[in-house]
């Protein structure tokens, strides 16, 4: 049971993932493993609930306790092979996994990918995996084997990527489909970006900021071109923002962009500091700083991916930022200049006081 536990990708994982984990082994049916759980809370194991009315959840009590278990592995590595061969998750299947994907060198990730194939229908978490399975498919020219499916994985596809916590699961497939010389696969995703509910899963999708709606967007306009090229001339569009749904991504583009202009964040993250401490005058450096972020907007809407047109930004909640960051700002320059001027002015006494006791003249 902990040697299950320990091969989930990330702690802590539910009580009852565990417990389906452990049975599929078919070991002893006489183990109790609640009275397991009991024995070992506390020692081996902790339980968390997150919210009074959540699933309970488990992990290991300490480090030490991983540490101590993967070192017994290394003693009995057909028993990690065993787990793993009878595992019924695919989050248990990342071990080594995990970064970019890389089919041609990284051998786990060829068994992980092979694993999601051929043996799909098997994992009880599969549909937490369809960005993968989808990049399965057109990496290992299976389309023709899974043309029907390969639409409905589409159609059903939240952007959820598992093999990297930070990255878009739709930015990765589209990428794949670029890449691949599958022509059919092309044409079929483009068909699916007439779909309404497919476009708003990849504009509602985790991780989705500015960088990767450029990158989507470069991606798709590529793909166009050469659908509309290799077909002939016949599909309607020879560029991206000629396809039907791209007004939709503009919005999206736009509304990324606003987000960020009305973040508070985005001035900290951008390291803003005054112009002129000596003549600072709020309205110039609001104004001045204002422009830099015109000039940034500008940079990005135009550098992976040329959003052709014209976009229309509201700065009023970023002058307004600006305006209270400054003025802060300069308020503790202020603070700060008179705070040592003080002690300036207190060390002369300091050292007045002390030259005219010297100076006196003994009695």
């Amino acid at each position: 049971m902990l040697f299950s536990l320990l091969q989930f990708d990330s702690l802590p994982v539910e009580e009852q993932l565990l417990k389906n984990s452990f049975h599929s082994l078919r070991l002893n049916p006489t183990f109790d493993i609640g009275r397991a759980f009991k024995k070992l809370d506390g020692s081996w194991l902790s339980f968390i609930k997150e919210t009074f009315n959540s699933e309970s959840k488990v992990d290991f009590f300490n480090p030490s306790i991983i540490d101590f278990l993967n070192s017994k592995l290394e003693e009995f590595p057909q028993m990690k092979h065993e787990i793993l061969q009878k595992s019924i998750y695919l989050k248990q299947l990342l071990g080594g996994c995990k970064g970019y994907v890389d089919l041609k060198s990284n051998s786990n990730q060829i068994i992980f990918f092979n694993n999601i194939l051929s043996n799909w229908n098997n994992f009880i978490d599969s549909s937490e995996f369809i960005g993968e399975k989808l990049v399965a498919i057109i990496s290992f020219n299976k389309y023709a084997e899974h043309a029907t499916e390969f639409r409905r994985l589409l159609s059903s596809y939240n952007g959820m990527w598992n093999l990297t916590s930070y990255s878009n699961g739709w930015e990765v497939v589209i990428s794949h489909i670029y890449q691949s010389n599958e022509f059919v696969i092309k044409r079929e995703f483009l068909d699916a970006l007439e779909d309404f509910e497919i476009v708003t899963n990849i504009l509602e999708s985790p991780n989705l900021d500015s960088d990767t709606i450029d990158s989507i967007a470069h991606d798709i306009d590529k793909i166009v071109e050469e659908v509309y090229y290799l077909s002939g001339f016949e599909y309607y569009a020879s560029k991206f923002n000629e396809v039907n749904s791209f007004f939709l991504f503009k919005e999206k583009k736009i509304e990324i962009l606003q987000d960020y202009l009305d973040s508070v964040s985005t001035i900290d993250e951008e390291d803003i500091y005054i112009l002129e401490t000596d003549n600072f005058d709020l309205e110039i450096e609001v104004n001045t700083q204002t422009h830099y972020f015109m000039d940034k907007i500008d940079e990005m809407l135009d550098t992976l991916y040329d959003w052709e047109g014209e976009v229309t930004l509201d700065y009023k909640g970023l002058k307004s930022n600006l305006s209270e960051y400054l003025q802060q700002k300069y308020n503790n320059l202020s603070w700060e200049d008179d705070a040592y001027d003080r002690w300036r002015d207190s060390q002369l006494e300091e050292r007045y006081t002390i030259e005219n006791i010297l100076n006196k003249p003994l009695l």
